[in-house]
Order: C-alpha cells, then sequence, then structure tokens
C-alpha cells in the first residue's frame, strides 16, 4: 500500500517521474509535458492532462502477481497516452472496471490487461500490443491502427460478443497470438498477418 501521500495546488510535470506509492493529489493545474509512472496502487485525484504526456503503469516488480485498477477520472477524457508494462519478475494484473478513453495512445509491452470495461483510444497509431497479455471483456475502439507484434498474446472474450472496431489498419507480427474467441472483428484499413503468427 502506498506509504506517503503528496498534496499540491498546482502541477507541471517534465521529463519522468516515478511515483513509487505515493498518492497524489493536484487541487488546481496539472500539465504533464513527459512520462508518470505508477505501480498501479496509488490514489489520484486530479483533473488529467488530455493534450500532452503518457501515464506508465508498471506494478510493483515483488514477485507476486498483484492486481491494479486504473483510475477512471470521470466523464470525457481519462488519459493522453498510458502505458501497460511489467516492471519485473510476474506479471501484475493491470483492470479497468470502468469506460475508459485514451486521447491518444494506448500501448502494452508488458504484464497483463483486463479489460473489463469499454476502451476508446483516438490517436492515429491508437492501440499497439508488444508484449504481455490483452484479455477483452468489453468492446474495444481504437481509431487507428491496432499492431499486435512481439511475444504479445490478444484473447478475445470466451462467453460474450463483443466487438473490436479499428479504423485504421490491422497487424500481426513477431510470434504475437491473437484469438479472437466470440469477438466481432470490424476493420476499416488494411490486414497483415505475418507468418509465425497465431490468428484464430
Amino acid at each position: 500500500m502506498p506509504s506517503a501521500a503528496l498534496n499540491v495546488p498546482n502541477l507541471t510535470l517534465m521529463g519522468e517521474t516515478n511515483l513509487q506509492g505515493i498518492d497524489l493529489t493536484v487541487t488546481g493545474a496539472f500539465s504533464n509535458e513527459g512520462t508518470l509512472t505508477f505501480r498501479g496502487d496509488e490514489a489520484l485525484t486530479l483533473t488529467p492532462d488530455t493534450d500532452s504526456g503518457t501515464f506508465k503503469f508498471v506494478g510493483n516488480g515483488d514477485g507476486v502477481q498483484d492486481t491494479y485498477t486504473l483510475t477512471d477520472f470521470g466523464g470525457g477524457i481519462d488519459y493522453y497516452n498510458i502505458e501497460i508494462t511489467n516492471g519485473g519478475g510476474v506479471d501484475d494484473i493491470f483492470q479497468i472496471t470502468s469506460p475508459l478513453t485514451v486521447q491518444e495512445d494506448f500501448t502494452q509491452t508488458g504484464g497483463i490487461f483486463n479489460q473489463n470495461a469499454a476502451l476508446v483510444v483516438n490517436g492515429i497509431n491508437t492501440c499497439t500490443l508488444s508484449s504481455g497479455t490483452f484479455n477483452q471483456a468489453d468492446n474495444v475502439t481504437c481509431a487507428g491502427d491496432l499492431a499486435v507484434s512481439g511475444t504479445a498474446v490478444y484473447n478475445g472474450d470466451l462467453t460474450t460478443t463483443y466487438t473490436i472496431d479499428v479504423n485504421g489498419n490491422f497487424s500481426l507480427a513477431g510470434t504475437a497470438t491473437f484469438v479472437a474467441n466470440n469477438t466481432n472483428f470490424n476493420i476499416f484499413g488494411n490486414v497483415t498477418v505475418a507468418a509465425g503468427t497465431t490468428f484464430t
């Protein structure tokens, strides 16, 4: 659990800042011009920056699988960019439990992401998965491309029919795996599936 808290009237971040378990409250203006890194259990109270910056979730790397719920800031855009990754050791689980809107890009480079509510990503590059596991359990909208590569695994829901809308291109590369299960997959651009991948 977080052991400290930071309360400030206004905050501007440049470069990379790691909260390392510290709760953050910004009562006034919040500007993120770089990357704000979290374990995932920090309490965040602020008005999100909707035109710049990345929120990076890394877990705690303690060798025990923990589950973290991403903050839903409520109404409109929740994040500009999101990156989900693994801080080391056992993959932690990151989840959303209420609808989430990302203004630019969603990137997963590790860990397990359980998408238990609708996810809308508005950027051009949009949705990029290069490692880790993405478990779909609601509708996904990628305004740009969906690129699944490396060792990433994308799992559609086993019991309920949800939709993935990709308004750009879809690509599957490396040794990545895409298992649609009950998913309705709508692609409005080009489709590229490389040798060595799994698409079912």
